[in-house]
C-alpha cells in the first residue's frame, strides 16, 4: 500500500524537478534552465556532454549477477500476506491512495483484516 504510493510521489517529484526551471542563482556556474532540456541538448547551453554510453545489456548482466529478482530480499512481505492484502484492497474497490487518503485506506484494510475469518491474533 505504502510503497506504490510513495513511488508515485517520487516519480511526480522527479517529473516536476526535471521539467521546470529552478530559481535563478547568480552564483551558479553550471547552465541555467530546465534540467531535462539541458540534458537532452547540452550543446545549446555551451555545456559539454561527459556521458559515457553503457549498453543496457551490461546493466541486465550485472543485475542478474548481483541483484537477481527472485532473491528473498526483494520479497517485501510473505506471499500469503500479499495475496490476502491484495484481496482485501480489491474488496474495497482499490481506492486511490494519496497523502490525504493513505491512513484511511490503511485503517479500512486493517479493519477488514481484523474481522475476516483469516485473521489470527498473535500469541503473547
Amino acid at each position: 500500500l505504502a510503497i506504490p504510493w510513495l513511488q508515485a510521489e517520487l516519480d511526480a517529484w522527479l517529473r516536476r524537478r526535471n521539467h521546470n526551471a529552478p530559481r535563478r542563482d547568480k552564483n551558479k556556474i553550471l547552465p541555467h534552465g530546465i534540467p531535462a532540456i539541458i540534458h537532452a541538448k547540452p550543446h545549446e547551453y555551451n555545456s559539454l556532454d561527459f556521458k559515457l554510453p553503457v549498453p543496457s545489456e551490461l546493466f541486465d548482466e550485472v543485475e542478474a549477477i548481483y541483484a537477481p529478482s527472485e532473491h528473498p530480499v526483494f520479497d517485501l512481505v510473505l506471499p500469503t500476506f500479499e495475496q490476502r492484502a491484495q484481496h482485501l484492497y480489491a474488496s474495497l474497490r482499490k481506492p486511490k491512495v494519496s497523502s490525504d487518503s493513505f491512513w484511511n485506506v490503511y485503517l479500512c484494510i486493517s479493519r477488514c483484516w481484523r474481522y475476516s475469518k483469516w485473521w489470527k491474533p498473535a500469541m503473547t
